[in-house]
């Protein structure tokens, strides 16, 4: 492990209070899901069907070999090259980094954790989450993205407790890849953190054990930790990190989660009653970070004057399409959530959608422009203030 993150090694108090509450985590989330959410039948059938001390882990990936990543410099996946129409002629300069944390791609239900490099698995991420996550760096910054025993989708909805072990042996590859990473990858540069759903849940602990008071924390210049909840008073205090809360701010987190118009957000607001933060504290009576992806301040409501282009989800190995032509404004409620100012029609945009209008798989693709705008807005800003300061 090298020098950075050395000091940044978990203490046993830290260990004890990560472990409890991932354990509330997991219980109250699978309790939610499944009392909330009618789709039944689809749980039912990507339930995991073995128990997790019979299972043999799946081998452990090697980060010094390529065949452990889905994307570095030097194995760039053709989905990860991809830009939109209205993205291109930009000259991208590779000062910057971004080490990505891919979203849940593994559904078998025989075992709790995927193979770093299961086939099946492999090519969803390729074609969803780099494509339509990773691809809004692809101008400005170098790109990482490891491959990690992650959780099969299962696990999220189990009520015995095996899916702790799965996270947490899920966990533990985000944590080597990115020590990794900074040690053998970074040479000292700048760097963005970005992540999605399950990727997200890593991503926050690895913001307080990894880059919290370290040399290589001071160089993050934002960590976009999408689309799980983050409690503004009970978990940002802890992570050595404050809010972003402008467009350029830097050195900060932005996280947002999104529903339609009139969607149901109880689901999370359920999780923020019942389970404590990182700082020990508990959530119930705070508010979840809604970052607002059209104006990047926290809170507060933007027209669709402010939306710069989504782009249509096509899971598949094309070319990203065309900007599209749907805009829509977005309003943080009390609570920290997002909603859209309209409902989106079409398959485009209702195929992954989830219950209570929830827009979960479509939380990048959603603000894709706006976002590529805002990771060039930040980079500049870095190095503005980090001249600023050297002179």
């Amino acid at each position: 492990m090298g020098e950075e993150t050395q000091k940044s090694k978990m203490k046993p108090a830290g260990c004890f209070l990560l472990i409890i509450v991932a354990v509330l985590i997991v219980m109250f989330a699978a309790r939610i899901w499944w009392e909330q959410d009618p789709m039944g039948p689809m749980r039912l059938a990507f339930g995991i069907k073995t128990k997790i001390k019979d299972e043999a882990s799946a081998h452990t990936p090697e980060y010094h070999k390529d065949s452990a990543w889905l994307v570095k410099p030097a194995l760039i996946h053709p989905t990860a090259s991809f830009r939109v129409d209205g993205a291109e002629g930009r000259s991208p300069e590779a000062s910057v980094d971004v080490f990505y944390i891919h979203p849940t791609s593994g559904f078998a239900n025989d075992r709790w954790n995927a193979a770093y490099d299961d086939a099946k698995a492999t090519a969803r991420s390729n074609s969803l989450a780099i494509k339509s996550h990773l691809t809004a760096f692809n101008q400005e910054a170098r790109l990482f993205a490891p491959k990690y025993r992650q959780a099969n989708f299962g696990a999220f909805f189990d009520t015995s407790g095996q899916n702790l072990q799965a996270f947490m042996l899920a966990y533990s590859d985000v944590v080597k890849a990115f020590d990794y990473y900074i040690t053998n990858l970074n040479e000292g540069r700048p760097f963005f953190i970005a992540a999605h759903s399950q990727g997200s849940m890593h991503a926050i602990p690895l913001l307080m054990q990894r880059l919290k008071g370290t040399d290589a924390g001071k160089r993050m210049i934002a960590a976009y930790l999408v689309g799980w909840p983050v409690s503004v008073e009970a978990d940002i205090p802890a992570l050595g990190f404050n809010a972003c809360e402008r467009a350029e701010d830097t050195n900060c987190i932005i996280s947002w989660q999104t529903f339609g118009m009139d969607g149901n957000a109880d689901m999370l607001t359920a999780y923020m009653k019942s389970t404590p933060g990182f700082t020990g504290k508990p959530r119930a009576g705070t508010s979840m970070l809604c970052t607002n992806p059209l104006t990047w301040t926290v809170g507060g409501t933007a027209s669709s004057n402010d939306h710069k282009g989504a782009i249509d989800m096509y899971v598949d190995t094309t070319p990203i399409p065309a900007v599209s032509k749907d805009r829509f404004g977005a309003q943080c409620d009390k609570n920290g959530a997002l909603f859209l100012d309209r409902q989106l029609k079409g398959n485009v945009w209702e195929q992954y959608q989830m219950s209570g209008l929830n827009m979960h798989a479509y939380d990048y693709n959603l603000f894709y422009m706006n976002l590529i705008d805002n990771i060039e807005q930040r980079k500049k800003a870095w190095f503005l203030r980090t001249q600023t300061q050297s002179d």
